[in-house]
């Protein structure tokens, strides 16, 4: 049984749409963005930085920003939630 964590792309989609709103931003922030409780911003977190899609750099306090190929994956990320939003008003029943 692999316990690879595996993002959730809502959750994706909330932290993309605070990072276009701002170049950099404090992890408290981010942390509220993202709706989760603290255990799992934290694997959010490590899992974006594993990937290299963010870094983080000590300003006072920890601050994160988007890599170049961060910025790319949060554009696809937001492009996909915009098209499912559209889809999903497309279909009420």
């Amino acid at each position: 049984m692999s316990t690879e964590f595996k993002p959730h792309a809502q959750v994706l989609a909330r932290i993309a749409e605070a990072f276009s709103q701002n170049n950099s931003i404090k992890k408290t922030h981010l942390h509220s963005a993202s709706r989760t409780d603290w255990n799992s911003f934290e694997k959010y977190l490590n899992w974006l930085q594993s990937k290299n899609y963010i870094e983080h750099f000590k300003n006072n306090e920890f601050t994160y920003r988007l890599t170049n190929s961060g910025r790319d994956m949060f554009n696809m990320v937001l492009k996909l939630h915009d098209n499912i939003k559209i889809f999903q008003s497309s279909i009420s029943v």
